[in-house]
């Protein structure tokens, strides 16, 4: 009996169960449709109403939402990815889920946003006339006003017009699109403008009986001069030449560019009209001091040569003048006394000067024996040279006395030098005192140069006394076997400033001095600080008669400055199988560091020199010299 109570229990309890509506469970019955034409629009979402429905339960990504309309919106700032069915309900009813509604919400663009404001611009600096500044983000471009005017750019660099000077107020400010971003604030800076120097007028040349040359930024006219005295102007960048001067003596031409708002021009370099053939020793000896000159054959003198000045044109074609024997005595002695804004090439001078000297502090050379804003090319000198100084302290080189503000290309001397009292160089005695730069490039010494005298007859295979701080020397040698007094320097005697690149020396340093000595198988003594010697080598012997505490002698400086506030030597050499020295000769105080010792092992270029610079024989040499 009681089994059977139990049992009737336990079917009332079922049929319970399946008549209850438990939320989300509940039974779907045939007569209540499924919801269709679930849409959204905007946040809304919204379906056909269901007959004998009262009420909707949406599935939105898993959670329940129960309305008894048949719309429902999403609440704002809700968004991303959304699945979504709907279900009718009708008291414990449920009607099928209606199919899966699938969209995205993303948040609207603002219609009208406010714009940024750009950064102003930052680190404004002003060189060589050129305006520059930190790029802004998101800038279009630039404006930059200076002296009243305003200019658009679109990089963050702007050129100061020409004509202006003095102090000015520079203003820049970084552009914006005018939609997303507008214009930062300005920044200014103040700049000071000196006046401008007209650049020098280039490229001269004579056309059909006309001057012409290149013209020159910012220029109004150009002033054209005959001879180095003004003779006419004109606007444009030629000069139609007149008949007296086409059909007149040889002249020399220069160009200088002028203008209201800067200073003018240096003068061009020249250019002559009217170059006269010289075919013979008469011809020679009638040059002039500015003339045109061009040989047409060599030439053999018959007489002692008298040194004459020139700043004309001198080429020489090619061709030789030998037989040239110089014993004037007077201050100037050369071949050329003086080359002052000369041009002098191609040309082989072979003799022999032989002078006692009474004025007081002469210049000697081969070829000139002062030369100024001059350019030397493809010259030759052979000569053997014996000078004696009464009256102070010569300058004494195989080709130039002194130099100053010139260009030497291929300029070589060849020959056995013997100087007392004179500060004495293979190729140049002296280059002091600059106003502009001064190149020597691709050229040489050969031969022996023997200094006597005391501690200023300075003795340099290569050049005695160089205190030019815009002179550079590169790609060239010595081969002297050098003999002076104090500084005996294989390439240099004294170096006070100046820079040299890719050159050596080679032959024996010997200092004959018996208190003083600084030698050194590239430099005598070094001083001073604005100095560099890069990519250099002493290939030679050196040696003292003397020894003493002011005796000092190094395989490539006798003497160098201590303390670390530059770098004098860079990748500087010596063969220390010719000299056994320590590098330099005063080790303990002198600075040294950037000059090594290693022995030259033909094909063997050494680091940091160049393949397209030196060759490695059984000594190292310049390429060009084959």
């Amino acid at each position: 009996m009681k089994r059977l109570i139990l049992t009737s229990l336990m079917v009332l309890f079922t049929w319970m169960v399946i008549a209850c509506d438990f939320g989300g469970n509940d039974t779907p019955l045939p007569d209540l449709a499924t919801p269709e034409n679930l849409v959204i629009e905007t946040r809304t979402l919204s379906w056909s109403a269901v007959p004998t429905a009262t009420a909707y339960r949406l599935t939105i990504n898993g959670e329940l939402q129960t309305v008894t309309d048949t719309s429902f919106t999403l609440e704002a700032g809700l968004y991303g990815a959304f699945e979504v069915t709907v279900r009718a309900v009708r008291n414990g009813d449920v009607s099928p889920a209606s199919e899966v509604l699938s969209f995205t919400l993303t948040p609207d663009p603002d219609p009208d946003p406010d714009p940024d404001v750009l950064d102003a611009p930052e680190n404004l600096v002003f060189a060589d006339g050129v305006l520059q500044w930190s790029p802004v983000t998101s800038a279009t471009g630039y404006t930059v006003l200076i002296a009243g005017e305003t200019y658009t750019v679109e990089t963050n660099s702007f050129t100061v017009p020409s004509g202006l000077t003095g102090d000015l107020t520079v203003s820049v400010w970084a552009l914006g699109d005018g939609v997303l971003t507008e214009d930062s604030a300005a920044t200014t800076l103040q700049i000071n403008l000196e006046t401008p120097v007209l650049a020098r007028v280039d490229n001269l040349r004579i056309e059909n009986g006309t001057l012409m040359f290149d013209p020159v930024e910012g220029a109004e006219s150009y002033i054209i001069y005959v001879d180095g005295a003004p003779y006419a102007t004109v606007d444009g960048a030629s000069y139609t030449l007149p008949t007296a001067l086409l059909e007149g003596d040889p002249v020399m031409l220069q160009v200088r560019a002028t203008a209201a708002h800067a200073d003018p021009s240096a003068l061009s370099e020249a250019v002559y009209l009217g170059i006269t053939r010289i075919d013979s020793e008469s011809a020679l000896r009638a040059m002039t001091l500015s003339g045109a000159y061009e040989l047409a054959t060599d030439i053999t003198l018959t007489e002692p040569w008298l040194p004459i000045p020139f700043n004309g044109l001198f080429d020489g074609a090619g061709h030789t003048i030998e037989g040239i024997v110089i014993t004037a005595d007077q201050g100037h002695v050369g071949f050329f006394s003086s080359l002052d804004g000369a041009h002098v090439s191609n040309v082989t001078l072979i003799g022999t000067m032989t002078v006692t000297l009474t004025e007081v502090d002469p210049h000697i050379g081969g070829l000139a024996a002062l030369v100024k804003d001059t350019h030397i090319h493809s010259v030759y000198i052979h000569m053997d040279i014996d000078v004696t100084v009464l009256n102070g302290v010569g300058r004494l080189g195989g080709a130039v006395g002194a130099l100053h503000d010139s260009v030497l290309e291929q300029v070589h001397f060849r020959g056995d030098i013997e100087a007392h009292h004179a500060q004495s160089g293979g190729l140049i005695g002296r280059a002091v005192d600059p106003s502009k730069d001064t190149v020597i490039h691709r050229a040489s010494a050969e031969g022996s140069l023997i200094v006597h005298g005391g501690e200023q007859s300075h003795a340099g295979g290569f050049i005695g006394f160089m205190r030019n701080n815009q002179l550079t020397i590169t790609e060239s040698y010595a081969r002297m076997d050098v003999t002076g007094a104090s500084y005996v320097g294989g390439f240099v005697g004294y170096l006070g400033s100046g820079h040299i690149a890719d050159s050596y020396a080679s032959g024996s340093v010997l200092a004959l001095n018996s208190v003083l000595v600084h030698a050194g198988g590239f430099i005598g003594r070094l001083e001073g600080y604005n100095v560099t010697v890069t990519r250099s080598i002493a290939q030679g012997n050196v040696s003292a008669t003397h020894t003493g505490a002011m005796i000092l002698t190094g395989s490539f400086s006798g003497y160098t400055p201590g303390g670390t506030f530059v770098t004098l030597y860079e990748d500087a050499l010596y063969d220390n199988t010719v000299s056994s020295l320590d590098r330099i000769g005063n080790p303990e105080t002198g600075r040294g560091d950037g000059i090594i010792g290693l022995a030259l092992v033909a094909g063997e270029l050494p680091e940091a020199y160049s393949e397209a610079i030196w060759n490695v024989t059984e000594t190292l040499q310049l390429l060009w010299e084959d």
